[in-house]
């Protein structure tokens, strides 16, 4: 061939990472005829050189090349095991056109093959299908533990194995360990990120930031929550099996209780003081061991009973403190209450008819032995009244109202206070 060639060439070496490598490359280039872009077909031959001229592998031959404005691509393989990265090759190319034939005019200068570094066939590092390969300084082979863990399913990948993360021992599913006294691990996400906890494909709570921002949750809130609908309680537990707050799906919290039956239930086993609560160091509320409460100080209460620190004060809007107050109309044949307070109803505190002018028998529903009462008229002046309580059982006062200065007796109200 009679014309000037010049041929500017690129290539690229692609990996088959498996068992086996396919040595062949792309080789591209710029086909020029007499210094203008060459069109039609071409015989072209393209041998490899090492660096003392001689030939490796076999010549890749590639007849009618389809070249158009000068540019071709066609695949090249020379046969050889593999490139081992440190020997320096080059390309000598011929070229003919494939409707003249004859001789191959050779190309110069020399093309230097520009390898990947080290690129190596993994047949020759000894690799077989499925294993993890590793890299010993000069190729590519297995690894010590040449089954891989890992399997894939789609587009995920999944192992049945135990991973560590700083540790080559990991004892759980997930195993992340540091020495460095930061942050072990870090979970971050947009909007609404929440790490889920389920039990048996049972999605069972969560932790992060599940709710979507309301009135009373925003982006800076943090949470820790069971599912929608859930039936199961929310425990905090220290000591293992150890419940010390536990809120149930219907918001009930027990401090002490798994099974809350108010707002707020507390819970304390025998000898442990239920509540104490505190003032600027000072305790100011105190349920005690004993089932006592103490206000306004820190004491042993009365077994069952209240006591206070200090004065019991209500404003004037309030009512008394006192166990029963009655007014009643002493009237014999027909006495009657005509007001009651603090619990008392015409069910719980009844009268019973008693023949004489101002007098009255009245029914209380407990004993008042052990109780203080108050008598008063409600009357004119001159006017007394008394009581008494000697029957059986000690819940009747026997009331009389009289003339205090003639001692007659004089049908009237009078006011009844039990404490």
């Amino acid at each position: 061939m009679k014309n000037i060639l010049i041929i500017l060439l690129t290539f690229g070496l692609a990996m088959n990472v498996s068992a086996q490598m396919d040595n062949s490359f792309t080789y591209q280039g710029e086909l020029l005829d007499n210094g203008s872009p060459a069109n039609g077909e071409y015989d072209i031959q393209v041998v490899m050189l090492d660096g003392a001229a001689q030939q490796v592998g076999v010549t890749s031959q590639h007849n009618g090349v389809q070249v158009t404005n000068g540019l071709f691509s066609m695949n090249v393989s020379f046969g050889i095991a593999m490139f081992d990265g440190y020997e320096n090759y080059y390309f000598e190319v011929s070229v003919r056109k494939t409707s003249v034939g004859g001789a191959y005019t050779t190309l110069s200068p020399l093309q230097q093959l520009q390898s990947v570094p080290l690129a190596s066939n993994l047949v020759n590092g000894n690799a077989t299908a499925g294993q993890v390969l590793t890299f010993n300084g000069f190729q590519w082979g297995p690894a010590t533990n040449p089954s891989s863990p890992w399997s894939v399913n789609g587009s995920e990948i999944f192992t049945n194995e135990n991973v560590g993360i700083g540790t080559n021992n990991p004892v759980p599913r997930l195993h992340v360990s540091t020495t460095s006294g930061f942050e072990t691990a870090r979970f971050n996400g947009g909007s609404n990120m929440y790490v889920i906890f389920s039990e048996n494909d049972v999605f069972r709570g969560y932790i992060g930031s599940y709710q979507t921002p309301s009135g009373s949750i925003t982006d800076a809130d943090f949470e820790v929550g069971t599912s929608a609908g859930s039936t199961g309680n929310l425990h905090l537990i220290t000591g293992l099996n150890q419940p010390r707050l536990t809120i149930d799906p219907d918001g009930l919290v027990g401090i002490g209780s798994t099974d809350p039956q108010a707002n707020l239930m507390v819970e304390a086993p025998a000898g442990n003081t239920a509540l104490r609560v505190r003032v600027d160091s000072n305790t100011k509320l105190t349920v005690g061991s004993n089932g006592g409460t103490a206000l306004g100080a820190f004491t042993t209460p009365p077994a069952d009973g209240l006591y206070v620190a200090g004065d019991m004060k209500q404003p004037s809007s309030s009512n008394g403190m006192m166990k029963y107050m009655v007014e009643a109309r002493c009237n014999g044949a027909s006495t009657s209450i005509t007001k009651y307070y603090n619990g008392v109803d015409s069910n719980s505190v009844t009268t019973t008819a008693v023949a004489g002018t101002g007098i009255c028998r009245i029914h209380f529903p407990e004993s008042l032995s052990n109780r203080y009462f108050q008598v008063s008229p409600i009357s004119a002046s001159a006017v007394s009244a008394n009581c008494h309580n000697n029957t059986t059982g000690n819940t009747d006062l026997f009331c009389f109202v009289y003339n205090s200065n003639t001692g007659t007796g004089i049908d009237g109200n009078i006011m009844i206070l039990v404490y």
